[in-house]
């Protein structure tokens, strides 16, 4: 209750959600698909508190939508599914029945924001002949006027450890690429990148990554084109 703001986040509501603390209504989610975040600090209160989410019937709100408009949809599914942002087969399809749920799918946190935190991480991969540069570009969600500075380290499976300069950018000579099951070793790179203000530590973003390349050929073929995954320039057969 001491930070500057109080962050609910939820990463999967499926998906008609209303939302409330102690009695009073906070959001409502209607995607599934998307990380829900709401502050939430004038809703809490010290000691006990409760958290309540009341699903809607996604039946029919998809119903009511389609008596609103209507248009060409599968016919092995609910009409009006469409409508609304949810895992599309869940409303029946040629391999499925009509089941479409409800419910908490993915965690939910609260947050505790003082004068800045990581809203996300972007980690750009460019790879050239015997080395990969990471490039990353942090978004970062402040108090207006707060100092902030982030630091980055990349840590390689062999444990070593490499700095981030001040471009954001980390060279890996001799990488360590990551192949698909079968074709190779799955060697993961540790990103990390620290967030302070005013001195003091704000934030931690962690993941870790295989560097690797993927793209598509579509070259030609005796019979039209193929349609290939291509991982670090070999082709890849996959179904």
């Amino acid at each position: 209750l001491e930070s500057r703001r109080i962050v609910l986040r939820c990463h999967g509501l499926d998906t008609l959600a209303h939302v409330s603390i102690n009695g009073q209504e906070v959001g409502y989610a209607s995607n599934m698909h998307i990380t829900w975040e709401w502050d939430v600090k004038s809703f809490l209160q010290e000691g006990e508190n409760q958290l309540l989410i009341r699903f809607d019937s996604p039946i029919e709100y998809a119903l009511a939508a389609w008596d609103k408009s209507p248009g060409w949809y599968s016919t092995d599914a609910i009409p009006g599914f469409a409508h609304i942002r949810k895992v599309h087969c869940m409303f029946g399809w040629d391999w499925g029945p009509r089941l479409p749920d409800a419910g908490i799918w993915r965690e939910i946190s609260l947050l505790g924001v003082d004068e800045a935190r990581f809203d996300s991480v972007l980690v750009l991969q460019h790879h050239e002949e015997g080395q990969v540069t990471l490039e990353i570009k942090p978004e970062i969600d402040c108090a207006p006027g707060a100092e902030v500075s982030w630091s980055a380290t990349v840590t390689a499976p062999d444990g070593s450890l490499l700095q981030a300069g001040e471009n954001g950018c980390v060279c890996i000579e001799d990488p360590q690429l990551w192949w698909p099951n079968g074709f190779g070793d799955q060697p993961l790179y540790t990103v990390r990148v620290e967030l302070t203000a005013g001195g003091k530590a704000q934030d931690v973003w962690e993941k870790r990554i295989g560097l690797r390349t993927l793209t598509v050929s579509r070259a030609k073929t005796d019979w039209g084109e193929e349609f290939c995954h291509v991982v670090n320039g070999v082709k890849i057969f996959a179904m």
